[in-house]
């Protein structure tokens, strides 16, 4: 197997905070919502400058409420398309058609293997047309991990603002932060 990251390397810094707290939870007998969830979703949400902040058990109940919210704020509407990448996991699927959406089907970037701004020019859309048909301006999902962001710039004015790896270690610190306030 070709380890795209090394997850274990990366970890291993935080390996003695991580047992801790998976200790704590499982003494806790509290696997679903409880104290941890109830301060994560206080914590995201102040930090990320929301009202509110859903934990979901799965990125398929994520993408589900994040279409609905999209819904009730009039940003989508029943059977408007969502652009995913033609290899994306069927849970994405499932979320956008229960949600009354229709799913399209972009190939992937052959060296990526994810959107590419070629790929998704349906009828030569792009800047504000292309926006008002699909409703983002930027990559989704991992936030441009791996994906070809200079045509991004390009076409809609969207571009990366700190690499994956400082995000994260800026993300858990943060969230560490939070979760050992008193």
């Amino acid at each position: 197997m070709i380890k795209f990251q090394d997850l274990q390397l990366f970890n291993s810094q935080f390996e003695d905070e991580f047992m801790r707290v998976c200790q704590q939870f499982l003494h806790s007998g509290n696997y679903i919502l409880g104290n941890q969830v109830d301060r994560f979703e206080n914590s995201f949400a102040t930090y990320t400058g929301a009202k509110y902040c859903i934990g979901t058990g799965t990125g398929l109940d994520a993408l589900f409420l994040i279409f609905q919210g999209y819904k009730k704020l009039g940003k989508l509407k029943d059977g408007d398309e969502v652009v995913v990448p033609a290899n994306t996991y069927i849970a994405s699927i499932l979320a956008i058609i229960h949600a009354g959406l229709v799913p399209v089907f972009s190939e992937p970037n052959s060296h990526t293997f994810n959107i590419s701004a070629k790929n998704i020019e349906i009828n030569n859309l792009d800047g504000q047309d292309f926006i008002n048909k699909y409703g983002f301006n930027c990559p989704t999902g991992v936030r441009g991990r791996n994906s070809d962001n200079k045509l991004y710039k390009e076409r809609i004015g969207w571009e990366v603002s700190m690499p994956l790896k400082e995000g994260m270690i800026k993300t858990f610190a943060w969230i560490n932060d939070q979760v050992n306030k008193k």
